[in-house]
């Protein structure tokens, strides 16, 4: 760590918060990564203070060990106030190991023995991806109106899905580049690629029926010059059903793509709460 960075927490950060997320980079390693959230002198909100690459799998315990490395590194153990991050398992228990191995050290209230305070508290301290906590909505409205997941598209082709058939016809397209050069050289598709839905990539069923909807004609005339997947093509009652969904799914869209902004004022979460309720309770 740098001995710059190090002296500047300690002299003018007072608390501290962390960001965290895994992903796995395009070589398939997978990275684990902490951006860590004070005001600098600067007046700069946020720094990248770790980027690891995980060799071992990725338990909650294990994660807490990375970050109770960083917060010594640092010595930063008494400021850490809150994390975010999605709504996995091993976040909550990140923080529970976090908290029980910091415990041993601070007092998480005024220690009669004079021990030093900490603010952070385990789980209560553990701030939860609003994007994320959207997307799981949204996924549960799928799950409800039978939409299902990728995995599950052969099986509900045989219940005529409309959603199921816009999958499969995507990604037969897909799979053959002479296809997907027929459909992308339409004048309307303006070389857009067929988009599916991928059950970790967020709106991606939202993407993948807009596609349809606003290329409609497009699919019918490609359907058409490939007589084979005639089948796959959504019948008009479905294709009512679909615009439905797409009215359902818009407002997860929009509320993801509002928090997912640069710097998103912590007030709009209410909003959005408020709005997604009333859309539900519809």
């Amino acid at each position: 760590m740098c001995e710059k960075l190090k002296i500047e927490l300690e002299y003018n950060c007072a608390t501290i918060s962390f960001t965290l997320d895994i992903w796995t980079a395009p070589n398939r390693v997978p990275i684990f990564a902490i951006i860590a959230h004070w005001i600098t002198p600067e007046f700069e909100e946020r720094e990248v203070i770790e980027f690891i690459e995980l060799k071992r799998s990725h338990t909650g315990k294990q994660l807490a060990e990375i970050v109770e490395r960083t917060l010594e590194e640092l010595r930063l153990k008494p400021k850490l106030l809150a994390i975010t991050g999605d709504n996995a398992g091993n976040n909550g228990t990140l923080c529970q190991s976090l908290y029980d191995s910091l415990k041993t050290k601070f007092d998480d209230k005024v220690s009669p023995i004079g021990r030093p305070c900490m603010r952070f508290h385990g789980r209560k301290s553990w701030i939860r991806c609003l994007a994320h906590i959207t997307s799981l909505i949204c996924e549960g409205v799928l799950q409800d109106l039978k939409a299902g997941t990728a995995k599950e598209a052969k099986k509900m082709l045989d219940n005529r899905s409309g959603i199921a058939k816009i999958r499969l016809l995507n990604l037969w397209m897909l799979r053959s580049g002479s296809r997907e050069q027929d459909f992308k050289s339409m004048p309307r598709t303006h070389y857009r690629k067929p988009t599916y839905d991928v059950d970790t990539r967020w709106n991606s069923a939202y993407d993948m029926i807009d596609q349809f909807l606003e290329l409609e004609a497009e699919y019918t005339e490609f359907v058409d010059t490939h007589p084979q997947v005639k089948c796959l093509l959504p019948l008009s009652e479905e294709i009512v059903a679909l615009y439905q969904l797409w009215k359902v799914l818009k407002p997860f869209k929009d509320h993801t793509l509002k928090v997912s902004e640069v710097m998103p004022p912590i007030s709009q979460s209410l909003d959005i709460y408020w709005d997604l309720e009333a859309l539900l309770m519809m």
